[in-house]
């Protein structure tokens, strides 16, 4: 159960929730006809006393809840009262009598019609509030060891987490929110966590959550009630507040892959009534499942973090508090990256236009290239399909730990005045992302890093909101929310001396390693511009310093315009400024400077010379002026216009390798360097000066929302949620790229309704949202690469369209979702929740081309995905999480394990098949999938000790969470532990 606690609003907000039934039901009987007999009028009384009965008991849960409880604030603070006080919890939706206290204290079931939230930033019973919410206690979880979003997420309604590394994993709710990861690009869905939105979303994937108090998952757009606007829904985080009551709790945790938990919370008063801390930790280690056979000691998807929290309360007085918090997550490795099993492709593989593919995949070509048979190393293609080794392996020479941590801290303030509350939150927030060094798959010198990533990240905010007392015709928020952020990212790659062999077209290695009719000498000087092409050549070929300012006001009100009609109405304007400058350069040019371009998209390199990359079709593709080099007919490699260095470079180059001026080359020498410099000019990529691409925009969002209760165990509400995500400032190759902002209308039907005297609460809500244009990868002009195929002579210029986050005009999501829990069965309650979503594309003309398109001068730009399903995007999603408490005395074991109780529970998650591929190859399909968590223990009633086994992915689940034609990424297999915990 869920009680939200702010002892600054209690004698308004608490009240109301606690006695609207009972006042309702006063009321109602007051308006009672005369009745015609005396038994009726008796009947009445009797009515009228047991009503007065359910009046003063509230107001003793009430006064119970200010005894368990301090202040901490009115911006979102949730307190579980059963797990705080040691009391059972309190059935504040209902106004029966407290029974006397029994000798034993069996734990009541929880109820969400018990839930209280602050979503909307006051006090509200789950049942009354219009909008679709799952809330998630923390109680619930830490029986099964959830601490990740991916825990976290399957014990809600329709919202999914898609698996990624630190940087790249990413939140969907309604289908709506996989992307791939741009640095310049908003989540979808919005994380707050005690107040602190998480602007950046790759902040909580290598951040534990622990100390919870309870998270609500809020569907739609959001944004006119605080912070950050929102898109498709908001993931509220709480954690525990300082109390003056002095607690200490822990556990410690053992399981396989030599894991290790460890957590406490400490806290209490440090100046009576006036000062409170409370500090948490949790410290986890664990080797991956996946041995590295390079370094039997490195181990993949191992976990490896310690993450902290300390909190300081002020209470001067009644009227005013102050809360500072202090998180940190020290930096430390883990290996994501790589962690992937490759695949032979499949059987008889043809593409989608039915050519039948000669060689399926690149890799089988290079590895049986004699530079690489003739190795020594005895690697081949067998080793590199991992997946069919049958050890848990992979072979990487290279590959380095993920390094990932994060800090922050936040200041908030809280005043009552005048019968309003007004809060402060100031925070910082910085978070910190490295790969020092990708693998490129195999043991060979090629990618000596295959792209390693590094940002540095940091926000500031500043909200200022004012609240109304609660109750009368109108209620109200209002605020002002500011937030300025930096994101600081490179992306690296450098080269071994098997680069170049590796990367080279088939041509272009037949012409350094084995050209027709060539000497040893001009094959060693082949095979030697083949090393040195590539080698030590080190780039950064993103570098962006982006900055964002974000200015916003915002306002909901709820009107009451009756006891059962209540119609909120809210408006958000959001102004936005982004700059995105980046660069593109050569950061080490290796031992093969002289073979670069000696200028790419205006940047000189200081090296080379001009000449011919290609043998071209035509006159066109030589210099007509210039007589060919050599006897053979030909001009690849033929000097075009060059300064007297440029030409010092060219001779310079001709003497190192064959030791002649570039006059005196052959042409098949000339056409061995030709081939190098093509090699080298492919990797480099497209250089380019500081670009500065620049997005502003007035970002409006509104909500209208009537809720009418139907009955005391019915209401319904409808709503029409508007909102919007900013543009993108970015560029490809130095031409800016601006995406337009993304729009989403989503319309909501709903009833909430507790049934079967309250034993079952049943929600429901049927949705529909039209999102327009809707933020995802696009086949987009590349001039660069059409510049560079032109120079090389690349057969049918098809590789100009290069994928970037782009617009899709219009998607459309829709479907019916469920959340409630039964607590009929003694000692027993199950929580359960499901969607059907159907998540489409009505108008995507530019989608990237999958793996299976074959792509050709006439579809090269994408191709057309309107009405397929959106990546990640399950049409079947479900949940159902019972837990079951019996005390030991029911059990007849009271003499033998007084005081304790024995306690079992179990998530099961489901997810339909989905696709998770960004440009939705068929060869991405993920299968359908069960998971199941479990717990089972005995403990203490009073919390003092509990031991419990706990299992993640009990049934050994084996599902990929990536798959391509040639790869999958596998999930974590079942992993099994010991937990002991208490408090002192």
């Amino acid at each position: 159960m869920i009680t939200a606690i702010d002892a600054n609003a209690i004698d308004t907000a608490a009240t109301e929730v606690a006695n609207t039934d009972v006042k309702k039901k006063v009321k109602k009987s007051k308006n009672l006809k005369p009745q015609k007999s005396a038994e009726d009028v008796s009947a009445l009384k009797d009515q009228v006393e047991q009503l007065k009965q359910q009046l003063a008991a509230s107001k003793q849960r009430e006064q119970q809840l200010l005894k368990s409880s301090v202040t901490a604030g009115a911006a979102s603070v949730p307190v579980t009262q059963a797990e705080n006080s040691g009391e059972p919890p309190l059935d504040v939706a209902q106004a029966e009598t407290i029974p006397e206290e029994k000798e034993v204290k069996q734990e009541k079931p929880k109820n969400l019609g018990e839930v209280v939230v602050r979503s909307r930033q006051r006090i509200e019973k789950l049942q009354d509030v219009p909008l679709s919410i799952s809330v998630v206690t923390g109680q619930d979880l830490e029986r099964e060891q959830s601490m990740d979003l991916s825990s976290i997420t399957r014990r809600a309604a329709n919202i999914n987490w898609n698996q990624g590394n630190q940087r790249t994993s990413s939140l969907s709710i309604r289908g709506i929110g996989k992307v791939g990861q741009t640095e310049a690009q908003d989540p979808s869905v919005g994380i707050i966590v005690d107040g602190i939105n998480y602007a950046y979303n790759p902040m909580s994937s290598s951040y534990d959550f622990t100390d919870v108090e309870a998270v609500e998952v809020t569907r739609g757009p959001q944004g006119t009630l605080q912070g950050k606007g929102a898109t498709m829904g908001v993931v509220n985080i709480f954690t525990k507040r300082p109390t003056f009551t002095n607690t200490a709790d822990y556990s410690f945790t053992y399981g396989n892959y030599d894991s290790y938990i460890g957590k406490g919370a400490f806290g209490g008063a440090v100046i009576d009534d006036l000062l409170a801390f409370r500090g948490a930790f949790v410290a986890q280690k664990q080797r991956g499942f996946m041995t590295n056979q390079w370094n039997q000691d490195s181990t993949f998807q191992n976990i490896d973090r310690l993450t902290g929290r300390a909190q300081f309360l002020l209470t001067p007085t009644q009227n005013f508090n102050a809360r500072l918090s202090v998180n940190i997550t020290p930096n430390t490795g883990e290996n994501t990256n790589g962690g992937v099993y490759n695949t032979f492709p499949p059987q008889g593989f043809k593409y989608t236009n039915g050519n039948t593919i000669t060689s399926v995949t690149n890799f089988r070509q290079r590895l049986a290239r004699p530079w690489f048979t003739g190795s020594g190393l005895n690697y081949g293609l067998s080793n590199y399909i991992y997946g069919d080794n049958g050890m848990n392996s992979v072979d990487l020479n290279t590959q380095q730990p993920v390094i990932s941590g994060s800090e922050g801290a936040s200041l908030e303030m809280n005043w009552d005045v005048a019968d309003h509350h007004l809060t402060s939150i100031t925070g910082f927030q910085g978070y910190h992302f490295n790969a020092p060094t990708n693998d490129d798959g195999t043991p060979y010198n090629i990618n000596t890093n295959a792209g390693g990533y590094s940002n540095n990240y940091h926000q500031l905010s500043q909200e200022l909101r004012i609240n109304s007392k609660a109750g009368g015709f109108i209620d109200y928020t209002a605020g002002l929310f500011l937030m300025q952020n930096e994101n600081q990212t490179a992306f690296n790659k450098s080269y071994g001396s098997d680069a170049g062999a590796w990367f080279a077209s088939n041509a272009q290695y037949t012409a350094l390693t084995n050209p027709s009719g060539a000497t040893s000498a001009v094959i060693n000087s082949g095979n030697l511009l083949l090393q040195n092409s590539l080698n030590n050549l080190w780039l950064d070929t993103n570098h962006q310093d982006i900055q964002n300012q974000s200015e916003a006001i915002f306002g909901q009100a709820n009107t009451h315009l009756n006891d059962d009609l209540t119609l909120t109405t809210g408006f958000r304007v959001t102004n936005e400024h982004r700059e995105n400058p980046n660069s593109a350069y050569i950061i080490n040019e290796g031992t093969g400077a002289l073979l670069d371009p000696t200028n790419i998209n205006g940047v000189n390199t200081g090296y080379g010379f001009n000449a011919t990359y290609a043998n071209a079709t035509g006159a066109s593709g030589c210099n007509s002026s210039t007589t060919l080099i050599g006897a053979a007919t030909g001009c690849a490699g033929q000097l075009q216009t060059n300064t007297a260095q440029q030409a010092a470079n060219a001779d310079k180059l001709a003497q190192q390798y064959y030791g002649v001026n570039y006059a005196a080359l052959t042409s098949q020498q000339a056409a061995q360097i030709a081939a190098a410099r093509s090699i080298r000019l492919s990797q480099i990529g497209g250089l380019f000066s500081t670009a500065k691409p620049v997005y502003n925009g007035i970002l409006p969002s509104w909500n209208i929302s009537p809720s009418y209760k139907l009955s005391e165990n019915y209401t319904a509400y409808v709503s029409w949620q508007h909102g919007m995500k900013a543009g993108i400032a970015q560029s490809l190759n130095g031409v800016g790229y601006i995406a337009s902002p993304e729009t989403d209308d989503s319309y909501e039907i709903g009833l909430k309704s507790t049934l079967f005297d309250r034993k079952l609460v049943l929600n429901a809500d049927l949705f529909w949202a039209n999102i327009k244009n809707y933020q995802t990868q696009v086949a987009t002009y590349n001039s660069y690469t059409a510049y560079t195929n032109q120079l090389t002579n690349a057969a049918n210029n098809t590789s100009v369209y290069s994928s970037i986050t782009g617009n899709v005009p219009l998607a459309r999501t829709a479907g019916l979702e469920i959340d409630g829990v039964f607590t009929g069965l003694p000692y027993t309650s199950i929580r359960f929740a499901g969607a059907y979503t159907d998540a489409i594309y009505v108008e995507y003309n530019n989608a990237p081309n999958p793996t299976e398109v074959q792509v050709t001068t006439a579809n090269q730009s994408g191709y057309n995905a309107s009405g397929r399903t959106l990546p990640g995007a399950s049409k079947f999603t479900a949940n159902i999480s019972p837990e079951v408490r019996v005390a030991s005395e029911i059990l007849g074991l009271g003499d033998y394990l007084p005081k304790t109780e024995f306690h079992t529970s179990f998530t099961e998650s489901y997810l339909s098949r989905y696709n998770s591929d960004s440009s939705l190859s068929a060869y991405a399909w993920i299968p359908y999938q069960f998971n199941t968590d479990f717990s089972f223990g005995i403990g203490r009633r009073d919390k003092k000790f509990d031991i419990s086994f706990v299992a993640k992915n009990l049934l050994n689940n084996h599902t990929p969470s990536v798959q391509t034609m040639t790869s999958y990424t596998p999930s974590y297999p079942q992993w099994l532990g010991l937990q002991f915990s208490g408090k002192f």
